[in-house]
This record gives structure tokens, sequence and C-alpha cells, in this order.
């Protein structure tokens, strides 16, 4: 486990980025919520402090960003595989998965949608830094 303060280089598809997971710095709030939307799509609060939204989805595979606050002052973004029915209706999301594990499960359904999907979300980050919502610039291993 590293420290806060400590760098550690980790690689897509090894088993050290499966426990990867992105912390919130700041709670989620009614006026960062917008800030934290993905791709087009909503964070929709389904649990009291569990929100969620799509990240990737198509005929072979889905995950979804999940939000939730963790032990004392933690937020993490984590992923979830969703059971969906009559194409479009959601009725389960799996238990929560760490950020790095679910960009892995993407790369062995495809290499190419890993790379899209990692772009895509560095770019997410970026921007919601950029919008007042701040990520650690480390990684929290589980």
């Amino acid at each position: 486990m590293a420290n806060d303060d400590e760098t550690v280089e980790i690689t897509p598809g090894t088993p050290q980025f499966a426990k990867m997971v992105f912390k919130l710095n700041d709670a989620v709030t009614d006026e960062n919520l917008a800030v934290l939307n993905y791709n087009g799509n909503e964070l929709t609060q389904i649990q009291d402090g569990v929100y969620a939204q799509p990240a990737f989805v198509n005929d072979k595979f889905n995950l979804f960003f999940v939000i939730t606050q963790l032990i004392e002052e933690d937020w993490i973004i984590a992923f979830s595989k969703a059971t969906i029915e009559n194409d479009s209706e959601i009725t389960d999301l799996s238990e929560p998965i760490p950020t790095g594990e679910g960009l892995n499960k993407l790369g062995e359904v495809s290499q190419m949608m890993l790379i899209i999907c990692c772009s895509i979300l560095i770019r997410y980050l970026m921007l919601t830094v950029v919008n007042g919502v701040y990520f650690s610039s480390l990684f929290k291993f589980c």
C-alpha cells in the first residue's frame, strides 16, 4: 500500500491496476452533483449516499459509475455491472468493484474500448477538477 505522499506507477491490465480506486476529496452535494455527470448521462441518487450513472453500455458488456461514501469522510468512484432487461430497464446493480478492476474487465472485452474509455475518463476527471470537484492526485489502494 502506498503512503499518501508516495507515487505508485501502475499499468492497466495488471493485478495492481485492478486495486486502484479513485477517491473524491470532497463529498457529493447538490451544488457539485451536475459537475460529476459523465458523457451526457446524469448522476442519479439510487440510495441514500449512493449515486450511479452509465459509464459504458453495449449489448455484451456494461459498467456503471457508482459514487458512494465509505467509512468516515471518504467518497469513492467505483464501478458496478447492471442487469438490463427489455433493452433499457435496469433491474439490478452488482456490488461495487474498484475502478481499476472495472477498467481491466472492460479491457478483457475490448482493448480498443479500454483505451477509449480511459481517455474519456481522464478527460472527465480533468473536467471535474476544473469545475471545482477535486480528485486525489494519488491512487488509493484497497
